[in-house]
């Protein structure tokens, strides 16, 4: 535990004690809230002598590459930089592993209140530096683990990374998308590390993200119609207005690496398609709804799949089944498989692309489920 958090409030400090409870969860237990595979964590080198945890989902042996590498997808909570685990995202992650043949990375950043952005994105970036660069430390750690995992014999790399996704819920929603994305402003450059060359997509499913944090949870208010007598209420630990302006203080809310959806397109990889999951009860959704229809103005709006879900709130999908009414669990449900289709329909693209160059990309352009 960093020394400066013990110098943090009490009132801070008891919050993060209890939103960190489920850190204390044995590894087993998810046997009962999720279906095989289950993860193998390992800790890669970062920058500043620092080691990033990761639970890392390999796919059933009847998925194995025989010829290539496996595909690789990266995965990042939410919790508004201070709560959530890795361990709600077993569910999603063990399903896209499952059933994409996918190594599935996701990602234990560090978070407020005993760090402070930007260091949450800068772990997804060394996550990202270590797929994409196979003799770096953390890239050969990350290997050498998913080898030792499969047992396969050491092809040109074991990671296919022209094959790369990613995910992200809520804030993670934002990280994700910070890491397609090239910040240029008078803060400085700050480049994506994607690579921009190649002509394969790589697909972003978003779930609920936040592109816009120059208000925080506990500042926005939901649009009245959706207001219910519980919604209105705001929560008795305030956990939020506690516990982000520890990991993202008011000066920084501004800063184009914390509400990249405000800024220039012309910085987001053109590679990148979106898959965007929109819960209806959500304060999140109107600064959504704004960047998709910044997007269309901005020519990229058949790069994005809108899927809304009527009467969800923000962050369902993250709610073990135990939790969740009939409708609630239904849904999600649909939520995942919609994803799954999504990146099979960019698979299509991907087949398409590379037998025909004047091939149409089908399944593609703005839609919406009621």
């Amino acid at each position: 535990m960093p020394r400066e958090f013990l110098k943090k409030p009490f009132a801070v400090q008891w919050r993060w004690v209890v939103v960190r409870l489920d850190r204390l969860v044995p590894l087993p237990v998810l046997h009962l809230t999720s279906g095989p595979p289950y993860p193998t964590i390992i800790r890669v080198p970062s920058r500043n002598d620092h080691y990033i945890k990761l639970h890392v989902y390999t796919p059933p042996e009847s998925q194995y590459p025989t010829d290539h590498g496996f595909p690789v997808h990266l995965d990042f909570h939410g919790g508004s930089y201070t709560m959530g685990s890795c361990f709600e995202q077993a569910p999603f992650c063990s399903m896209l592993a499952r059933e994409k043949g996918k190594i599935v990375i996701s990602v234990d950043y560090r978070m407020g209140p005993s760090y402070q952005f930007p260091v949450a994105i800068q772990d997804g970036e060394d996550v990202l530096e270590a797929v994409l660069s196979p003799s770096s430390p953390a890239g050969s750690a990350l290997r050498e683990a998913i080898l030792h995992k499969t047992a396969l014999r050491k092809h040109n790399d074991i990671l296919d990374t022209s094959r790369i996704s990613l995910s992200g819920f809520s804030s993670g929603g934002n990280l994700a998308f910070n890491l397609a994305f090239s910040a240029n402003s008078d803060k400085g450059d700050w480049p994506s590390l994607l690579p921009s060359a190649g002509d394969s997509p790589i697909p972003m499913l978003l779930f609920y993200p936040s592109f816009d944090q120059t208000l925080l949870p506990h500042e926005r208010t939901m649009p009245e119609h959706l207001q219910t007598p519980e919604g209105a209420k705001p929560s008795h630990m305030k956990l939020d207005q506690y516990l982000m302006p520890t990991y993202l203080p008011k000066d920084q809310r501004q800063h184009p690496r914390s509400s990249p959806g405000l800024q220039d397109m012309s910085g987001l990889s053109k590679r990148t398609k979106f898959f965007l999951v929109l819960p209806e009860i959500d304060s999140l959704g109107p600064q959504a709804e704004e960047w998709v229809k910044k997007m269309g103005r901005e020519g990229r709006g058949d790069d994005i799949v809108v899927k809304r879900y009527m009467g969800m709130k923000h962050g369902w999908t993250q709610f073990p089944d135990i939790f969740l009414n009939k409708k609630a669990k239904a849904e999600k449900r649909r939520a995942f498989q919609e994803s799954l289709d999504y990146l099979d329909d960019i698979e299509a693209t991907n087949i398409k692309l590379g037998s025909s160059d004047d091939s149409d990309a089908e399944n593609r352009g703005t839609s919406t489920d009621s």
